[in-house]
Formats: C-alpha cells, structure tokens, sequence
C-alpha cells in the first residue's frame, strides 16, 4: 500500500488548523519571561513582547521555505511529486528559523503550544521526506514473455 502525496498533504493542513484553533482558545495563560520590578521606579521588561530585530539570514531562509514548502503542498494536493530539490530546499530553509525562534518556544510558550510547535514541525518533515524519498518505478511495463 502506497500513501498518496495528497493524504500527507491534507494531514498536515489539518494538524495546523486544529492547533490554531485550540491555542486560540486555549490562549489564556501567564507570561514566564516578564520580569518582576522589586523597587520602585523599576520597569517591567517582558521578552516575549519585545521588537526584535530579524537577521537577514532567517528573513532569507523563511521565504526560501515558505515558497518551497508551498510548492511541496500543492504538489501534494495534485497527488504529484514535488521535485526532490524543491523539498531538500524546504528543509533546508526550515532548519535556521527555527533555530532562531526556539528561544521564544522555550520562554514564552505554554507546553501545548510547546508540543504543538513540535508536532508541527514533525509534519512538515514527514510531507518534505515523503516527497525526497526515491519512488519505485512501475514494474509491470519492464517484464516482457
């Protein structure tokens, strides 16, 4: 049995709507990373509602992998096979973004957003490596009587 491209493809646009969903319903919750003023005249710094400033690097590498990743969905959705390279580079891409904001997973997210955050990923890499695995060819044209 062969799982179609598009069944991937359709798993990870439902795991990603069912977590939008339920963390915005579930989005009540204290920040850990402000800190606590002890004398007067003090003020509160919340790292997680800072402005930060985006290298250019992870600018970069997120519209490498928003491009290349939704190439891969709708790919997936035609039940076709992205080309390798275009899911390789989707990978790729993902790797310094996320990098780059796992401190703020770790800080500033609550742990289901935490396992959300992580089941999300662990989709986007099952529909990258189903579309870079190698497929078998159709062997039933190659045996000739």
């Amino acid at each position: 049995m062969r799982i179609g491209y598009r069944l991937t493809s359709l798993t990870y646009v439902i795991l990603y709507v069912t977590h939008i969903v339920v963390s915005s319903l579930l989005s009540s919750r204290a920040s850990p990373g402000r800190t606590v003023p002890d004398a007067p005249g003090v003020a509160e710094w919340d790292p997680c509602y800072m402005w930060e400033q985006i290298p250019a690097l992870i600018r970069v590498s997120t519209l490498i992998f928003l491009f290349s990743f939704l190439t891969v969905l709708i790919q997936g959705f035609r039940n076709r096979p992205a080309a390798r390279w275009v899911a390789l580079l989707a990978v790729a891409g993902l790797v310094p973004t996320v990098q780059h904001s796992l401190w703020r997973v770790r800080l500033c997210y609550s742990n289901f957003n935490k396992v959300g955050f992580w089941i999300e990923l662990t989709a986007i890499g099952l529909v990258c490596i189903h579309h870079i695995i190698p497929r078998p060819r159709n062997s039933t044209s190659a045996t000739t009587n």
